[in-house]
């Protein structure tokens, strides 16, 4: 009687890490600019609107970093995008809509302007 409810605990504790995890994006982001890069996460499909749900970081010149993106972050929304900002404006720096069940890679490239484009993959989960 001891021996299952151990294994039905255990079940159960794996289970809800499962699920915890399983609503979670991770990208692998790139600055490959010459500049620092201010990368914006925004829930939704993108907007040029202000948005109070944003979150914010910067990515140094060649810099690779992983972030997380998950429920938690945008309760409202299933999909975000990733915006890529240098000091010159450019129409192709946003990758997205993105799914937040996916994991990426994303890579931001100067432009021959100087300015900044995102690429991206989507991941394989394991």
């Amino acid at each position: 009687m001891r021996n299952i409810l151990v294994i039905s605990g255990s079940l159960l504790l794996s289970g809800l890490l499962i699920c915890s995890s399983a609503n979670a994006a991770v990208l692998q982001i790139k600055n490959e600019n010459k500049k620092d890069l201010e990368i914006v996460i925004e829930p939704g499909e993108g907007t040029v609107l202000p948005n109070k749900e944003a979150t914010k970081r910067v990515l140094k010149a060649g810099e690779d970093r992983k972030i997380e993106v998950s429920e938690k972050d945008f309760p409202d929304s299933s999909t975000f995008v990733v915006i890529g900002k240098v000091n010159i404006p450019s129409l192709h720096n946003q990758c997205g809509p993105l799914f937040i069940d996916k994991d990426y890679r994303l890579s931001f490239t100067q432009t021959s302007t100087g300015a900044t484009a995102c690429h991206y993959e989507t991941l394989h989960k394991k």
